[in-house]
């Protein structure tokens, strides 16, 4: 039963193979191109949903299976989404199978794959590297000068200096009898030194005139923007501690910003007066401080007095009366009173005797 339900999964992946790489062999097989062209093609996506599936399973199993990860990544370069969803890296893949390919003598599918993964990944510089090793190794030179001079046309038309001395550079290590090439870094770098210059001595002639500029407009407008900041200062609200101190701030932080201007002696005066306004409400709130001190003192000692004549009540059993010294205390004390606790502890004890209670403490007493 295992034996036929492997030979059925080995089926299907050959179907799958043969649907997506099995045209052709030998000088008639199609490249990678032609393959991923009749692939985007032929098969919807929900196909190829599939497809991948029978795939990756069989490449978990047996990961160096060369047609299987051909036929892979023929299909991710048709849907790279579905690539994307199984988290495999194309680039990566198709480094892998180039090797194998190589390995097993088919150099031209690993340079077809290298190339058009290059093609869409070309900042890739691992793939374009293994490109280039395996264009040595099988004498393509000539195709790998090409390849570095579209690269460096390309980078050339879109203003990119550097990129294209960079892939003439490449074309010298393989050719140094390309006297063309040298002569075009030589171009290059001496437009881009030039660029350099230019650009330079603009924003050099830039910054002087700003700078003037801004000197003439600041030695005109200096004043006016200073008086407008003081007009539009955070006006004082009222005449409490607050505000006039809020004011003197909002003063100082000005003056500390902008010490020479034509209204400064306007509004250090206003800084005084202000000043001298704080130190008379400071003084004011120093004296009712004390005097507030001292009634607190006065209402302590008044709230201790008639505690202690409500103690005394007790002692004598004049319960009435000791409800009475403690209800008096606890309207002269403060609320921070230390004793209030107790008072009222001791008021809720005296209410809470019976007559009978009051009789015996009283009769005791006798």
């Amino acid at each position: 039963m295992l034996h036929q339900e492997t030979t059925d999964k080995s089926v299907i992946v050959n179907e799958v193979v043969n649907h997506l790489i099995g045209f052709g062999s030998g000088a008639t097989r199609p490249s990678v191109e032609e393959d991923v062209r009749r692939a985007s093609r032929e098969f919807d996506r929900g196909t190829m949903r599939g497809y991948c599936k029978v795939l990756i399973a069989h490449l978990e199993e047996s990961p160096d299976s060369v047609g299987e990860l051909d036929s892979l990544l023929v299909l991710g370069l048709a849907y790279p989404s579905l690539m994307g969803r199984h988290k495999i890296q194309l680039a990566q893949e198709g480094r892998r199978l180039a090797h194998l390919l190589e390995k097993a003598g088919d150099t031209e599918r690993a340079q077809e794959f290298l190339e058009v993964i290059s093609g869409q990944e070309p900042e890739n510089r691992s793939v374009d590297k293994d490109l280039a090793s395996m264009m040595r190794r099988t004498g393509n030179v000539d195709r790998l000068v090409d390849r570095y001079v579209r690269r460096a046309e390309e980078a050339m038309a879109e203003g990119r200096r550097r990129d294209a001395i960079t892939w003439l550079r490449e074309i010298l290590l393989l050719d140094r009898s390309r006297s063309d090439i040298a002569r075009m870094i030589r171009d290059l770098q001496y437009e881009e030194r030039e660029q350099r210059v230019a650009w330079r001595r603009r924003v050099r002639l830039a910054a002087v005139m700003f700078i003037v500029v801004g000197l003439a407009v600041g030695v005109v407008f200096r004043e006016l923007h200073i008086q407008n900041t003081y007009a539009t200062l955070t006006p004082q609200h009222g005449q409490d501690h607050a505000s006039l101190q809020q004011r003197l701030e909002n003063l100082d932080r000005m003056l500390t910003a902008n010490p020479l201007w034509l209204g400064m002696f306007q509004a250090g005066r206003e800084r005084a007066e202000l000043k001298k306004q704080i130190s008379e409400l400071e003084f004011q709130a120093e004296e009712d401080a004390l005097k507030a001190a001292e009634a607190k003192k006065q209402q302590i000692m008044s709230a201790d007095a008639a505690r202690t004549r409500g103690l005394l009540s007790l002692e004598e059993r004049d319960f009435p009366g000791a409800q009475r010294e403690f209800a008096k205390a606890l309207e002269l004390a403060p609320a921070e009173w230390a004793e209030r606790t107790r008072v009222v502890a001791d008021m809720k004890a005296i209410s809470e005797l019976t007559p009978e209670q009051i009789r015996n403490l009283q009769g005791g007493k006798q």
